[in-house]
């Protein structure tokens, strides 16, 4: 049994860049073996384990076979006689096929080190089309601060025009792209991964033709949905599952977005909760998207404040509704 740190803490160590974490291969070793040894099984679909004590991933040297639409259409095959190479021969990005032995020697049959070195995103092999998730996955690559001035081999930009054309972002889980999206969110230029989907066409059927963009105001991930949202008009995201969290914000904001000083509604300003929502309110706020007046909204949410709401409470139902109306009519008339 040998193993092997494989992937992209290969590639960023290479970088210059501290992995997050590390993957690793063990070649020589079956299912069996590895649960003797302490690890503990995770993998639904091939044998991932996790080490007994440092709780990173291991998994089999596999190879697969396409047997399917999307990215669960896969055919897995591992036992000790698949070797490193074949296990790094059905990976995405040559540099990603690289591999370090215990020793700290690389094994890249690929030549990945030479991408790496020229900046270029190439494709492993053929197989690339398919999974066609990878298409969605090469445009989170180019958000990473290390990897945003690669560029993609015309090899590899045909590769994802085939994948558009097969239809098989279709049959994608939401849940798996999502992942993908938010892993860009969070990443240095999430507007690097929203341009390359915009520019291939990968938007639909996920994000519905989102338009290009400059950049992120907000550092923070959550955020960087709203501005998203704002810039794109409000534009429903109803095909991937968005956390509450998010969906709350993006609601928020629409709401904001809809207050102007001609057409202030009493109900908008109520439906906001501003002592509930003070603080999603003033985060949105400062973004500075120009959907919404945020000096008008600001001097709500201070004159919203100094109402005593409270004192309502010793009225009964209908008195309260009626004295809620008039404090808010009297906020309008102040602004």
């Amino acid at each position: 049994m040998k193993t092997y740190q494989v992937g992209g803490s290969v590639r960023d160590e290479l970088l210059g860049v501290e992995p997050h974490d590390k993957d690793w291969v063990v070649v020589g070793s079956s299912p069996e073996e590895m649960i003797e040894a302490g690890f503990r099984p995770i993998g639904k679909d091939f044998p991932v384990f996790l080490h007994p004590d440092t709780k990173e991933e291991y998994a089999l040297a596999r190879t697969e076979r396409k047997s399917g639409k999307g990215y669960h259409g896969f055919k897995f095959y591992y036992d000790p006689s698949v070797t490193l190479e074949d296990d790094l021969l059905r990976r995405d990005l040559t540099i990603n096929a690289i591999a370090k032995d215990s020793q700290g020697k690389l094994i890249d049959p690929f030549n990945g080190q030479d991408d790496l070195l020229n900046k270029k995103l190439r494709n492993v092999s053929n197989a690339f089309c398919e999974d066609p998730l990878r298409a969605i996955r090469l445009g989170r690559f180019l958000s990473y601060k290390h990897i945003s001035d690669f560029s993609i081999t015309p090899q590899l930009k045909a590769i994802v025009k085939k994948i558009l054309d097969s239809g098989e972002l279709n049959y994608l889980s939401s849940d798996r792209v999502f992942a993908e999206i938010d892993k860009a969110m969070q990443n240095h230029f999430p507007e690097k991964f929203f341009n390359f989907v915009v520019e291939n066409k990968l938007d639909k059927p996920w994000l519905k033709d989102i338009n290009s963009l400059d950049g992120f105001s907000a550092s923070n991930s959550d955020l960087r949905w709203v501005e998203l949202s704002c810039l794109n008009h409000f534009t429903d995201f109803d095909q991937i599952p968005l956390p509450s969290k998010i969906k709350k914000l993006i609601s928020i904001a629409k709401q904001l977005a809809n207050i102007e000083i001609d057409n202030i509604l009493i109900e908008n300003i109520d439906s906001l909760r501003i002592l509930r929502n003070e603080e999603d309110i003033m985060r949105i706020l400062s973004l500075g998207l120009e959907c919404m007046d945020q000096n008008l909204i600001t001097k709500i949410v201070l004159l919203y404040k100094d109402i005593k709401f409270a004192e309502l409470e010793k009225l009964d139902p209908n008195e309260r509704k009626n004295e809620k109306i008039n404090l808010l009519k009297d906020l309008v008339s102040k602004l």
